[in-house]
């Protein structure tokens, strides 16, 4: 007696059938849109199982031909928005809209539906997931690190439907560079036995960033130089404004009828975010020069 071809929708791990029954297990709905395969039986008669993917149109692979629910690809791209660049390291939630209000609910009495976990952008800067049609939502819950989350942390509607399901449906989210965190590093150039303010000294800046402590302005892996010199004015100080860091300034040149002192180099300044906000400040004290007497 020929075979009878059965078409069972039933949950993953469903057995039964008499023998010379081909039996096929349509994956349901959920399982699909999870990603997950149902198990068919082998395609002669129920002996052993073999797995089969979840179909993505109306048609699977032999062994498990439909009728399967069209799949399509909910895709999210997240970009600095200066430049375009993608971004990894940002995490997003997708929603589906389910309570027939616009716009996405994720709380209340009858919010929208959380779909799956959440999901974090590779280095390409995407996030997808595969689904039934219908309206969904991208959440972004986790700025990328170095960035801002967006005013509007949501992005979508996209509206996954039979006509778009091969291509699936895609939203750029951008993100602005977090402003990074400023203030000021000040040296104060006085008389050392009087405390007067000395204009005329010349200082350069210099960044700790060679993780050797003290200032290496010279050799292999010296420290960073920050600018130009600057010269003391009247108040006899010298300020610049910097990004958090570690500094020192480097005294150059004495004021007029004054030495350098024995070590020129004064700090470190270390500028954090708790102290940026008033600065940091060193005392740079000068001797008068020795008056030669002819």
């Amino acid at each position: 007696m020929a075979a009878t071809a059965l078409v069972l929708s039933a949950p993953a791990g469903a057995v039964g059938a008499e023998a010379g029954t081909v039996v096929r297990v349509r994956p349901a709905v959920a399982d699909q849109a999870a990603g997950r395969a149902a198990p068919c039986p082998e395609h002669a008669v129920a002996v052993g199982w073999a797995w089969c993917p979840p179909p993505r149109c109306d048609t699977g692979p032999p062994g498990c031909e439909g009728p399967g629910v069209p799949l399509g690809d909910a895709r999210v791209v997240k970009e600095d928005a200066a430049t375009g660049n993608p971004l990894g390291g940002a995490v997003f939630q997708l929603w589906e809209e389910t309570n027939g209000i616009p716009g996405l609910q994720p709380t209340g009495s009858d919010p929208d539906t959380q779909i799956g976990d959440t999901c974090t952008t590779a280095a390409d800067g995407t996030c997808t997931r595969t689904l039934p049609t219908g309206v969904y939502y991208w959440q972004e819950t986790q700025a990328p690190p170095g960035y801002d989350l967006p005013v509007n942390p949501v992005f979508g509607p996209l509206v996954l439907t039979e006509e778009n399901i091969t291509e699936g449906v895609t939203v750029t989210a951008e993100n602005t560079p977090t402003p990074p965190i400023t203030g000021d590093v000040t040296v104060v150039k006085q008389d050392g036995p009087t405390g007067a303010p000395l204009a005329g000294a010349v200082f350069q800046l210099w960044e700790e960033t060679n993780g050797i402590p003290g200032l290496q302005p010279t050799g292999s892996d010296p420290d960073t130089q920050i600018g130009d010199t600057c010269t003391t004015a009247a108040d006899g100080t010298c300020t610049r404004t910097v990004e958090t860091g570690v500094y020192y300034w480097q005294e150059t040149q004495a004021p007029p009828g004054y030495d350098l002192p024995v070590n020129p180099v004064f700090g470190p300044l270390v500028l954090t975010e708790e102290n940026a906000a008033e600065g940091v400040t060193v005392t740079a004290e000068n001797t008068p020069a020795p008056v030669l007497l002819g």
